[in-house]
């Protein structure tokens, strides 16, 4: 639809469309969630993500994780986006309209525009070293779960 309309105002203005548009989805590049990561603090404060990041970067030991107070969740439109079974925030590819409203709420940056017809997911966006994650966010479960779009999962170890 969308490309369709580009080629409709190029012919329009008179100049060439060369672009090519893929469709994108957003994707929580973190999958670290309760019982998987390790907290500095307990947090009783307003329940946002941005005020909880607002304290020392949030209250996981990661920084670069998902807070999972659901800042996105509720500036999504189109309710794309809610906690799966694990109580972790995910995004359903089927509704979201890659506006980038939740992007842009979002304080450590895990969410990310990838193009929809990817077929996994970034389960981390820790830049520490492998054994330092693993001591503080993949908990018992050892192998970082890597989830396919389709839901199953692949456990890929951390070496």
């Amino acid at each position: 639809e969308g490309e369709r309309k580009a080629l409709e105002i190029s012919d329009i203005m008179g100049v060439e469309f060369t672009a090519s548009m893929e469709k994108k989805v957003v994707q929580v590049h973190c999958r670290g969630g309760q019982g998987r990561s390790e907290y500095e603090f307990a947090y009783s404060g307003v329940n946002d993500c941005n005020a909880l990041y607002e304290l020392f970067g949030g209250n996981k030991v990661c920084k670069l994780g998902c807070l999972g107070l659901g800042s996105c969740i509720k500036v999504c439109p189109v309710e794309a986006i809610d906690y799966d079974r694990e109580g972790l925030v995910w995004v359903n590819k089927e509704k979201c309209i890659s506006c980038g409203k939740c992007i842009e709420v979002c304080p450590t940056g895990v969410m990310l525009l990838v193009p929809y017809e990817a077929d996994y997911i970034v389960a981390c966006s820790s830049t520490d070293k492998g054994a330092k994650v693993r001591k503080y966010c993949s908990g018992k479960d050892r192998p970082v779960p890597y989830t396919g779009m389709d839901g199953t999962a692949v456990h890929i170890p951390i070496t």
